[in-house]
C-alpha cells in the first residue's frame, strides 16, 4: 500500500490564504514579521512587508502601498500611523472593501503623544498653583 504525502507548504499560486501587509518602522515592522506575517515569493521576490524610514521617499512608499492594495490574496494592511499624511494622495483613491487599511501606532508615535500630554498636564498643574 502507497501513501502519497503531500507537502505541509503550500504553492503560493495556489494559495487561498489571506495575508497581511505592513508599512512602518523598523522595530514594528520586525515585530510582525516574527509574529509570522512576513511573506516572500514569486520570482521577483515580492514582499508584503516595507520598513519606512525618514529618508524613505515618498514616491516608493505610494509605489508600494498600491501595489499592497492590489495584490489579491491580502487582507489587512497595517500602515505606522506616521506614514498616513505621506500616503494622503493614493489612499482617498482606494474604493476596494479589502484589503482593510489600519492605521497602527508605533514606538515613536506612541512617545511623542504620551510627552504631549504630560506638557498638557504640567501647563494645567501651573495655572492652578499660579
Amino acid at each position: 500500500m502507497s501513501t502519497h504525502r503531500s507537502s505541509s507548504r503550500r504553492s503560493i499560486s495556489t494559495d487561498s490564504r489571506m495575508l497581511i501587509g505592513i508599512m512602518a518602522d523598523l522595530e514594528t515592522t520586525i515585530g510582525f514579521l516574527l509574529a509570522g506575517i512576513g511573506e516572500v515569493s514569486g520570482p521577483e521576490l515580492d514582499k508584503n512587508f516595507m520598513v519606512v524610514k525618514e529618508d524613505t521617499p515618498v514616491p516608493d512608499m505610494e509605489h508600494f502601498f498600491s501595489y499592497l492594495c492590489n495584490r489579491k490574496n491580502l487582507g489587512v494592511i497595517f500602515l505606522g500611523s506616521y506614514i498616513i499624511p505621506h500616503l494622503a494622495q493614493v489612499i482617498p483613491h482606494v474604493v476596494k472593501t479589502i484589503p482593510i487599511i489600519l492605521e497602527i501606532p508605533t514606538k515613536d508615535t506612541i512617545v511623542h503623544e504620551m510627552e504631549r500630554k504630560q506638557g498638557a498636564l504640567k501647563k494645567m498643574k501651573m495655572k492652578i498653583k499660579g
